[in-house]
């Protein structure tokens, strides 16, 4: 990697975040704002390469999600666990990174989806 996944896939989280307009508004990622209603932390909890059996490689991507109010005292008012495995369409690391793409645009609308619909209590 020439840039550590932690920090791409923050962004990407945000990017996500504000175009499906889930909450009226996402600040980038980075350090917890002193103002707003909640903060969303993301743990990636697998991301590789399964290459086991022969011509069936998989890209795992596994990411669990915490919302939590943004008061003292903090706590999480949702969370969820999200998991893709995607086939590589060839051995290489082109094709590793393309199948990520894939599992964290999926992961990601799954998010949306379910942060939308989502029972929040206001702070």
């Amino acid at each position: 990697f020439f840039v550590a996944p932690g920090p791409m896939i923050a962004a990407a989280t945000s990017r996500a975040l504000t175009a499906a307009k889930v909450f009226a508004n996402v600040m980038p990622a980075g350090p917890a704002p002193e103002e707003g209603d909640y903060v969303l932390e993301a743990f990636v909890t697998d991301l590789y390469a399964d290459a086991r059996v022969m011509g069936k490689a998989e890209a795992e991507i596994a990411i669990t999600f915490y919302l939590s109010k943004l008061s003292f005292p903090t706590t999480v008012v949702w969370t969820k666990s999200y998991r893709q495995r995607v086939p590589l369409t060839a051995n290489t690391p082109d094709a590793l990174a393309a199948a990520w793409n894939t599992g964290l645009a999926t992961i990601l609308a799954d998010l949306v989806r379910d942060l939308a619909t989502a029972e929040l209590k206001r702070p």
